[in-house]
């Protein structure tokens, strides 16, 4: 099987994701990074 990608922003940052990861919101962000919720559709 291969994979989709997408790129979608999600605050200030933009992610590129497999496809059957859908509706993210920020979780919070730091000096080292950020976090994101996704879900596995």
């Amino acid at each position: 099987d291969s994979v989709e990608w997408y790129t979608a922003e999600c605050g200030t940052s933009q992610y590129t994701l497999p496809k059957r990861y859908q509706e993210l919101s920020p979780i919070g962000q730091g000096a080292f990074g950020a976090v994101i919720r996704a879900v596995d559709v």
